[in-house]
């Protein structure tokens, strides 16, 4: 049997690189954060989630089945393209589905499909990146009562503009 192989993480890259791999050797030195030993930093960045109680509480929604089969149902919706990409005049491939308005701000919003974007991996850390200044969403930061939930993508397109 064959080595497993897939693609360079790297938007755009069709380079096939072994499984354990995250990056080509073109674009390795872009994400030098992922280089290194990758097994000590993951094991140590599980313990830790494993250990925090509150984001173990948060992220068993994911291991839910209704929103494996919601997940699934916007990724179909959507053709598997990030919404946010597409806001940009930009065709990504999406890795996941983003709440619009998180569900730190919006918990009854959970499983509604209009607060659900298929995104891309830079779209939804750019976002997530706002959303922590925004909201204050995200562990060790206080939640800003007072931000207004925006559900409208296009009011916040300016996170997503970048040259490629």
């Amino acid at each position: 049997m064959g080595k497993q192989m897939h693609r360079c993480r790297e938007v755009s890259c069709r380079t096939l690189i072994p499984i354990e791999e995250t990056y080509c050797d073109t674009h390795a030195g872009l994400h030098p954060k992922w280089q290194g030993d990758k097994t000590k930093r993951y094991r140590k960045y599980d313990k830790a989630r494993q250990e925090d109680e509150e984001r173990k509480a948060r992220h068993s929604f994911y291991n839910k089945t209704v929103w494996k089969k919601t997940r699934q149902a916007v990724m179909d919706q959507q053709h598997r393209l990030c919404g946010y990409c597409l806001l940009c005049d930009r065709v990504t491939p999406a890795q996941v589905v983003d709440h619009i308005v998180p569900r730190e701000v919006a918990p009854s919003m959970d499983l509604d499909m209009g607060n659900l974007m298929a995104s891309c991996m830079l779209c939804h850390q750019a976002k997530t990146e706002w959303e922590q200044g925004y909201y204050g969403t995200g562990q060790h930061n206080k939640l800003n009562k007072k931000a207004l939930p925006i559900k409208d993508v296009e009011m916040i397109k300016f996170v997503f503009d970048r040259d490629d």
